[in-house]
């Protein structure tokens, strides 16, 4: 009798499957991550376009504050208390002005001695500052919004 030989196939049946399987899967998983990529990517661009957002509104409530505070000094800038040299009563004004708005008022000469200071209690000797940091308001005569820097009575940071 003669004997059949029968060859085992080149791959086994369970090789064929698990080939079909990846063929199967693959082009799902490629097309999840293209999917995914441009997700993350209109996130990031959607993000990028809140930060900028919220950093135009950030900056226009900065110069709100920043007008109205300037409004104030004009106005006070303004006073006949200044004009007539009578000094302790527009330090009162100006405790009022600041005990009213929550903002501290400073009456600086050319020289960087500070004259008022209502962050200071009343009768206690304002310091000097700096000539420097006062020079372009007495040069220019305007409104000047300067750097951050810290004050010297206050060791706030102040603009």
């Amino acid at each position: 009798m003669a004997s059949l030989n029968f060859k085992s196939p080149v791959f086994s049946f369970r090789s064929i499957l698990f080939t079909i399987a990846i063929a199967g899967t693959l082009p799902t998983v490629g097309f999840s991550a293209f999917l995914l990529q441009r997700h993350a990517q209109s996130e990031g661009a959607r993000a990028e376009r809140v930060l900028i957002e919220s950093a135009k509104n950030i900056a226009h409530d900065i110069d709100a504050v920043f007008q109205a505070a300037e409004a104030a000094l004009l106005v006070l800038r303004a006073s006949p208390l200044l004009d007539t040299g009578n000094i302790e009563e527009f330090e009162r004004l100006l405790r009022r002005a600041a005990t009213q708005s929550g903002r501290h008022f400073t009456l600086v000469d050319s020289g960087g001695q500070q004259l008022i200071n209502t962050f200071l209690p009343e009768g206690k000797a304002p310091p000097r500052n700096s000539p420097s940091l006062w020079a372009p308001i007495f040069t220019e005569r305007q409104v000047f919004v300067t750097n951050v820097f810290e004050g010297v009575s206050s060791r706030l940071l102040l603009a």
